[in-house]
């Protein structure tokens, strides 16, 4: 997920690996939405794993159902008033879908059951038919089944807070993220939309890594910074100065020495270090694992 957030350039995601079972207390009534993909015995993924259909026993679904009404527990307990929690499961059971909806509303009377819309490819239950089921047969897929709950009261917006770091306020000010609240973690330095409370959570990306603190003091601008800016910081390279760039080589450039984001096509690549003339280059070493096996420019 963390290189999925940094790949596609997202700026307002914090990624964590985290036991709530521990943690919940510090985020009651935190949450707007909730999407609680739940663990469960995989019976939608058979079709496609075999080893999913031999690794599969009532047993475990059973498990499974009891851990997922613990997880719909925690996430109610951070959702704000008014807010919703979308369950789902890659599930066929039953025992870990509607029952354990069912069971749920009926510790939770308050809770309303929301509609999903109408559509052909969705099948729906008699015992649920709120839900949907998304089965192979009808929908483009494995298969999942998914449903919306609705805690009572109304959306009250957090209000922003910010917090700025004026010893990097010039790089802020240099690539336009000033007005985000860009916060030191680990000699790295994030940005996020505002500031988010996570002193009770074991965090692996705090919305965009701008870059990492090196022993020397300098600083080295993150790969996540170049896909989450607009080209319009950018310096446009050619055809064969971005093939040599996804393919991790060096190539000629008439700036000053400094770190630049590159872009082609109107996309921006990534970093690039100038040194004496010279663009050493900053892209990931798995981006460009995969620019070679894919031969992105066809050779």
């Amino acid at each position: 997920m963390s290189q999925n957030v940094e790949r596609m350039g997202r700026g307002n995601i914090v990624v964590s690996s985290t036991d709530f079972v521990f943690s919940y207390v510090h985020f009651g009534d935190t949450f707007d939405k909730i999407i609680l993909d739940a663990p469960c015995s995989g019976s939608a993924m058979m079709r496609k794993n075999e080893a999913a259909e031999q690794d599969w026993k009532y047993s475990k679904v059973k498990a499974n159902a009891k851990r997922q009404s613990e997880l719909l527990e925690l996430a109610y307990n951070m959702l704000k008033p008014g807010g919703i929690i979308s369950y789902s499961t890659c599930s066929f059971s039953y025992e870990e879908d509607e029952a354990v909806v069912l069971a749920f509303k009926e510790k939770h009377k308050e809770i309303e059951i929301v509609p999903l819309p109408e559509h052909p490819s969705f099948y729906r239950t008699s015992a649920l038919k709120e839900a949907v089921r998304l089965h192979p047969s009808h929908f483009e897929g494995e298969g999942q089944f998914i449903c919306l709950l609705k805690k009572p009261g109304t959306i009250v917006k957090t209000k922003k807070t910010v917090v700025s770091n004026e010893r990097y306020k010039l790089f802020c000010q240099d690539y336009g993220i000033q007005e985000r609240s860009n916060e030191l973690r680990r000699d790295k330095f994030y940005s996020l939309y505002q500031h988010f409370d996570v002193s009770h959570l074991n965090i692996l990306r705090y919305g965009v890594k701008l870059f990492e603190m090196r022993d020397s003091g300098i600083f080295i601008p993150d790969h996540h910074l170049a896909a989450y800016l607009d080209v319009s910081y950018s310096v446009k390279i050619t055809e064969e100065e971005a093939k040599a760039y996804i393919y991790g080589n060096t190539f000629p450039m008439d700036k000053e020495d400094g770190f630049y984001i590159v872009s082609y096509d109107n996309v921006n690549l990534g970093f690039v270090k100038v040194t004496q003339g010279i663009a050493k280059n900053h892209y990931p070493k798995s981006c460009i694992v995969m620019a070679k096996q894919r031969k992105i420019f066809g050779d």
